[in-house]
């Protein structure tokens, strides 16, 4: 699939039953965006492992029972998965449920969270074809700060048919680095992670691929995001989306220039203010079995924002 100017909308699926994910197949598919399945932080439930376990293997079952009766056209879509992270007994069972439908699915992209190391996408390949599961690539998500330290080692061979993106989730990132308020792409300290993967993925022939935007109704907002990007990746990149809305601005935004008071958002006074309104808005829109909460006005919580509150507000009271 080909997007207008050379961006590729990478766009975040439910998952369902099989007459609901052929209707979200062809809706995102559409929107010209690639339908991407995530097995890993939609079902992460915080503070509490166990049912973060038992999510997602109620996921992986329900996809190989959807996936045996999906329609051809879903199956020729040019369909993406998001495993979990390399070397955890989550990703060798995510490998297993691959392998159950080996015969009947191909998959464009492989994302590959938490990826520290050029070992870790060689070895996940060899698993991958070890079980005979078809991909066209790996996407390695840059997320930590190991990953981010060792970003040069892990692109030191260069672009390759199935090692050419390098994705950076930024909800992770911040969580991982313990950076309280989050940066999120209102915040320069967010571009300047962003550029640095950037500037090292375009020296190596790399594509790089957006975190997603998760203000979901604030289209000023994607649509500076993405001026800014065609300024800043002028070969082309990735964008992850969560909403059919945001993967046509992807196609639809012209590059007119970056308006900065477009991408400044903020609305707190203090950080523990910011804080005490992640954890009470999280915990009043969070769906039962899901990891993110939406707010009313449509902005996306994350579960890792979510720790990262309630340990800022631990931290500050004792």
């Amino acid at each position: 699939m080909s997007n207008l100017q050379n961006i590729i909308p990478y766009q975040f699926i439910k998952t369902g039953g099989t007459e609901a994910l052929n209707v979200y197949i062809q809706k995102i598919s559409a929107a010209g965006a690639y339908p991407v399945f995530d097995l890993e932080d939609i079902y992460l439930i915080p503070f509490n492992k166990n049912e973060t376990r038992k999510h997602r293997e109620r996921a992986r079952n329900l996809m190989v029972m959807s996936f045996r009766e999906i329609d051809e056209a879903a199956v020729n879509a040019d369909l993406c998965i998001r495993v979990n992270a390399y070397g955890g007994t989550e990703f060798m069972q995510d490998i297993e449920m691959l392998a159950a439908l080996s015969g009947k699915m191909r998959w464009n992209s492989i994302f590959l969270p938490k990826t520290e190391s050029y070992s870790e996408i060689e070895k996940c390949a060899r698993e991958l074809r070890q079980k005979d599961i078809l991909f066209s690539e790996i996407i390695p998500i840059i997320e930590t700060a190991d990953g981010f330290k060792n970003l040069a080692e892990i692109l030191s061979r260069g672009s390759s048919e199935q090692f050419k993106k390098v994705a950076f989730g930024h909800c992770d990132y911040n969580l991982e680095t313990g950076r309280f308020p989050f940066a999120h792409h209102d915040s320069p300290v967010y571009w300047k992670t962003a550029e640095c993967i950037i500037e090292a993925a375009c020296d190596k022939e790399f594509v790089f691929v957006n975190s997603p935007v998760l203000e979901l109704k604030n289209d000023a907002l994607m649509t500076a995001v993405i001026e800014r990007l065609r300024d800043l990746c002028p070969d082309g990149f990735g964008q992850i989306t969560i909403t059919s809305r945001q993967s046509m601005l992807c196609a639809l935004t012209q590059g007119s220039g970056v308006d900065e008071s477009r991408i400044n958002t903020k609305r707190f006074s203090s950080a523990e203010e910011h804080a005490e309104w992640v954890i009470r808005e999280y915990e009043k829109n969070v769906v039962p079995g899901k990891s993110f909460a939406l707010t009313d006005r449509k902005i996306l919580i994350s579960p890792h924002e979510y720790i990262s509150a309630v340990n800022y507000i631990n931290n500050a009271r004792h």
